[in-house]
């Protein structure tokens, strides 16, 4: 949706300029092209599911909900133009500039100058409050509006929420209310004031997460650490266009915190199944259309799986997951469970991809 409202500035609409564009993307070198967001679609909610926490932009998270919002750095102001600009009045109907001037100071602009800016400044502030609204009209039972002391705060977000509190306070209401230009009136649901907040004392009681998969990690030990590791070496060999068939061994070193016998090994592990003759075509940026790694799938439910390699061909989707085990060594209900989970990924994923055969790999 961004691309879309960015392409050509959003001046010049076109459908085939926008599809032509995703063709370009599609086709870029891997460093070339933007991250890729999430594959599936979680309905109505953000960051819901896997207890995960999303970090949108107030215009990225158009049209999103999710239970709890929280929008920090909210005391900072609108930033004040500095230096030479450009003062530019182009009406989006009109096919020329009506006005093209450079002003620096304030007291050197003329008459006309100053009308234009006065009625950039209004559009600005007008914005600023739609913003506003579209941020807290995502949150379904809490808002929490969050500032730094004496950062801004005169005509900010956390005042102009702060004051409508302590108004409603004052005034015996439950809620507050913002009224914004264009927009139905907004109502912050609150009881207390904002800076005499009583807690309520199970808020500080800890919560017991962490500690079955910490213990799970104690246990797993060091085939834990080497499959971790031999997941993060092959995300690096194959993350180009091209697989790396040689990489800087220091940097590995540093980057997988690794020693160099366990890097010896996980590389010529890596290595062995990139060229195996049976796998090529998994890791030839010659044979597939795209492939990502640790890709990132939304279930219906909203739980977030990652993906080890994901590969698409012209007609069909594989999914590849990794497992440094053997067969031998790994109990059979261990690989039922292993089957079990790649079959999961590939029902989720069939729904992403619609007339594509999906089927999935455990290497």
């Amino acid at each position: 949706m961004r691309r879309a409202l960015d392409a050509d500035a959003g001046r010049y609409l076109s459908l085939p300029r926008f599809v032509a564009d995703l063709a370009d993307l599609r086709n870029a070198p891997a460093m070339e092209s933007p991250d890729e967001g999430m594959i599936g679609n979680t309905g109505e909610g953000i960051g819901e599911g896997a207890g995960m926490v999303r970090i949108h932009t107030v215009h990225g998270a158009k049209g999103l909900e999710a239970p709890i919002v929280w929008l920090p750095d909210a005391a900072a102001t609108m930033a004040s133009a500095r230096g030479y600009d450009v003062l530019l009045d182009w009406p989006a109907e009109s096919p020329r500039p009506e006005h093209f001037s450079i002003w620096a100071r304030k007291d050197e602009q003329t008459p006309l100058q100053r009308a234009i800016a006065d009625s950039e400044g209004d559009f600005a502030r007008r914005e600023n409050l739609n913003l506003l609204y579209v941020a807290m009209t995502r949150a379904r039972q809490v808002l929490i509006v969050s500032g730094i002391d004496g950062r801004g705060k005169e005509n900010s977000w956390y005042e102009k929420v702060a004051a409508a509190s302590v108004s409603a306070n004052q005034a015996g209401k439950v809620g507050a209310e913002l009224e914004f230009e264009n927009y139905e009136q907004n109502q912050i649901v609150t009881n207390k004031l904002p800076m005499h907040v009583d807690a309520d004392a199970r808020l500080n009681q800890p919560l017991p997460t962490g500690t079955r998969y910490v213990h799970e990690v104690l246990e797993a030990g060091d085939a834990m650490r080497r499959g971790t590791q031999f997941h993060a070496l092959m995300e690096r060999l194959t993350d180009g266009a091209d697989v790396e068939v040689e990489a800087d061994t220091t940097t590995l070193r540093r980057v997988l915190n690794i020693n160099d016998d366990d890097l010896e090994s996980l590389t010529r592990m890596a290595h062995r199944l990139i060229n195996d003759t049976s796998y090529r075509r998994y890791f030839d940026a010659e044979q597939y259309v795209r492939a990502a790694n640790e890709a990132p799938l939304i279930t219906e439910g909203g739980d977030v799986l990652r993906v080890d390699r994901l590969v698409e061909f012209d007609d069909e989707v594989c999914v590849l997951d990794y497992k440094t085990g053997t067969r031998d060594n790994t109990n059979s209900a261990l690989i039922d469970e292993y089957r079990e989970q790649v079959q999961s990924y590939c029902v989720h994923i069939a729904r992403a991809f619609p007339g594509k055969r999906v089927h999935g790999l455990i290497l």
